[in-house]
């Protein structure tokens, strides 16, 4: 949504609130003057009433400010919004070893795998090609993904597209034991039963008490877990990673420690810093080196004040 319609929107939603505000006070002041109170204490009341639903108002934005993370917080509404930049690169190598893995999987399950159509046994909803960047904007109880994907090679006709959807609090919680919801699957010719898998999931943050967003790329043996396994949990050795969309959580997994202003001049760890002191941060991460090298990953966080005119002028 541009500018203009954001402004259209806040200025839609701020005179309803007026207009119900306004009515609820004309009937009070209606009210109060039948009582016999005159006009002039009326108008003192709600002279009164109105600074006392501003600075109730501004009070309640400090506390969720200092109390409530900007994020997903159980309905809680987002104090900062922030919008997450993810960028993935995979190897051919890695590629090939999800490959052999759908194919294994698949194998052990030959008695009733047989019996599924050849059609069947690539997912219907993977694609062919790669994931150029992903853009997550945060939302009170759901997120909504921004997708650009690229041909994988110069023969897929497919084309560069884009795409989003929103995804709902009760859509993807808990990964391990639903799998999340999907957000990006790509499958080869060689990927019997599976794809590998770009999925999001709400998890909960024991320590702060609260959910956070998290993406997550895993070896998606679809098939399998549908039609021949008892239990359709994900087991660890599918997952290839996770990236909480956590600042405090990121830096503490990479070690990275942060500086508050005005806290002695200290590096302190950023998981146990709220708010978290900086608007916009970077991240990323490498598998390994040379011949170890796998996948690498690329995320940028930019944090908005909660005023819609800064919400709505960062660009995809």
């Amino acid at each position: 949504m541009n500018s203009w319609g954001l402004f259209k929107r806040y200025a839609v939603d701020s005179i309803k609130r007026w207009q119900v505000l306004i009515l609820w006070s004309t009937v009070g002041a209606l009210v109060l003057h039948g009582a016999g109170l005159s006009w002039s204490f009326i108008s003192v009341f709600l002279f009164g009433l109105f600074a006392a639903r501003e600075l109730a108002r501004d009070v309640v934005q400090r506390w969720s400010e200092r109390y409530v993370s900007p994020g997903i917080a159980r309905g809680i509404s987002i104090a900062n919004p922030r919008v997450w930049t993810f960028e993935l690169i995979l190897t051919k190598t890695l590629i090939e070893e999800v490959s052999a893995q759908l194919s294994s999987r698949f194998s052990e399950h030959k008695e009733i795998t047989d019996h599924i159509l050849p059609a069947l046994r690539k997912p219907l909803n993977a694609t062919s090609a790669w994931l150029q960047k992903l853009v997550i904007e945060e939302y009170p109880g759901r997120v909504r993904a921004h997708l650009w994907l690229v041909p994988a090679s110069e023969a897929d006709s497919q084309g560069a597209r884009y795409d989003w959807f929103d995804v709902e609090f009760s859509q993807a919680a808990r990964f391990e034991i639903h799998g999340g919801r999907q957000l990006w699957a790509y499958a080869t010719d060689a990927m019997v039963g599976g794809t590998l898998c770009l999925s999001g999931s709400w998890e909960w943050d024991t320590t702060k008490k609260r959910d956070f967003f998290q993406l997550i790329l895993w070896v998606d043996h679809c098939v399998v877990r549908e039609l021949a396994e008892k239990t359709r949990q994900i087991p660890p050795t599918d997952i290839i990673f996770k990236i909480p969309l956590e600042p405090g959580l990121l830096c503490d997994e990479q070690g990275r420690t942060v500086y508050v202003q005005g806290k002695g001049g200290r590096e302190y760890k950023a998981g146990e810093v709220e708010p978290f002191p900086h608007d916009e941060e970077t991240w990323e991460y490498k598998s390994g080196e040379g011949s170890e090298w796998r996948w690498s990953w690329y995320l940028h966080m930019k944090t908005f004040d909660s005023g819609f005119s800064n919400w709505g002028s960062w660009t995809l």
